[in-house]
């Protein structure tokens, strides 16, 4: 389906994307949720070229942090930019951009992480309450990063927490 790959790439179907990042030294991506968080919380400076949804707003947040660049428009960058960047996230801009990313990697970790989220989406529905906001402490007490709280009408305390795999294993 690939064709035939150069000498120097290999083809995987599946990878840990987590434990890849923890030997990379740049991270190209689509710029989605949960690989800007693995990478930041990682310290792997990031090359973001996304294609829909949160992915630009995303990347264009890195490159505001200084933790990377964002090329949102791929087919309308300069032949030979992307590969600039990943250079330049190698070389000259290295050290820079990978304390950037671990700065943005501290402030996830002290962001709060479920409970804090779980407070959040219960003080835009309804004014918060002493009780509601307990219940958003008890949410959770395994992460502290990268979970999606969901309110569920089919259960009686109305909250679901989505916890991403790859963010359970970095806080191990």
């Amino acid at each position: 389906m690939l064709g035939e790959l150069p000498s120097n790439f290999v083809a995987e179907e599946y990878i840990d994307q987590v434990q890849a990042l923890r030997h990379a030294d740049v991270f190209v991506t689509h710029g989605g949720c949960n690989s800007i968080k693995e990478a930041a919380v990682l310290g792997v400076p990031m090359v973001v070229v996304p294609f829909c949804v949160d992915q630009p707003s995303n990347g264009f947040a890195i490159e505001r942090a200084g933790a990377g660049k964002c090329f949102p428009d791929p087919l309308a960058t300069p032949r030979g930019a992307i590969g600039d960047a990943v250079m330049a996230a190698l070389g000259s801009e290295a050290e820079e951009q990978r304390r950037c990313c671990r700065l943005l990697g501290e402030a996830l970790r002290k962001a709060g992480g479920a409970p804090a989220a779980a407070k959040a989406c219960l003080n835009l529905l309804r004014p918060a309450s002493a009780d509601m906001l307990d219940l958003a402490q008890d949410v959770t007490d395994t992460s502290r990063l990268g979970c999606q709280v969901i309110l569920d009408k089919e259960r009686d305390d109305g909250l679901r927490v989505r916890i991403p795999a790859g963010i359970v294993n970095l806080l191990k």
